[in-house]
C-alpha cells in the first residue's frame, strides 16, 4: 500500500508541475484577453488567435480547478508521522 501510495504522490505532484510550467512556457504574457472584437492580447501586447486565446483559457480553468484538488489528494496521500 506504501507503495501505491508514493507512486500516486510522485504522480500528482509531477502532472500538477507540469500544467504549471506548460503554461509559463507556453502563455509567458499571460493573461490572454479580448481586446477587440475577434482581437486577443496579452499583458506584453502581443496579439493572439481566436484559437490561441481558447486554448490559453482550458489550461486557465484546468490549473484554476485542478491545482486544489490535486493539493487536496496529496494532502490525504502524504505519510503520516506516528506519535
Amino acid at each position: 500500500m506504501r507503495k501505491l501510495q508514493k507512486i500516486a504522490l510522485v504522480t500528482i505532484f509531477a502532472l500538477m508541475g507540469t500544467v504549471f510550467f506548460y503554461g509559463m512556457y507556453e502563455y509567458p504574457d499571460a493573461p490572454i484577453r479580448s481586446c477587440d472584437r475577434n482581437v486577443y492580447c496579452g499583458k506584453m501586447g502581443k496579439a493572439h488567435t481566436k484559437h490561441e486565446f481558447e486554448n490559453f483559457k482550458i489550461w486557465e480553468n484546468t490549473l484554476l480547478y485542478g491545482l486544489p484538488f490535486g493539493m487536496i489528494a496529496l494532502f490525504l496521500l502524504r505519510e503520516r508521522k506516528k506519535h
